[in-house]
């Protein structure tokens, strides 16, 4: 499984995200992105605003936007 974290700088959800994958021991790659158009690329949907986005492959690709608590 690869995880990467797209964070936008201080966007408080990547910062829970990023606490949550730490505290929880999993290894992942964190990209630091300010771009609208990269984020909306990775999410394959039109984004209003710049939010971390949650990258997942696992066989296939599984996105989350923003921090989803459950």
């Amino acid at each position: 499984m690869k995880i990467t974290l797209y964070s936008v700088p201080n966007d408080k959800e990547g910062e829970m995200i990023k606490k949550f994958l730490i505290e929880s021991n999993l290894y992942f790659k964190e990209i630091i992105t300010t771009e609208l158009k990269l984020l909306q690329k990775i999410a394959h949907f039109p984004l209003q605003r710049k939010v971390s986005l949650l990258e997942i492959k696992n066989g296939y690709v599984k996105v989350i936007i923003g921090f989803v608590e459950w």
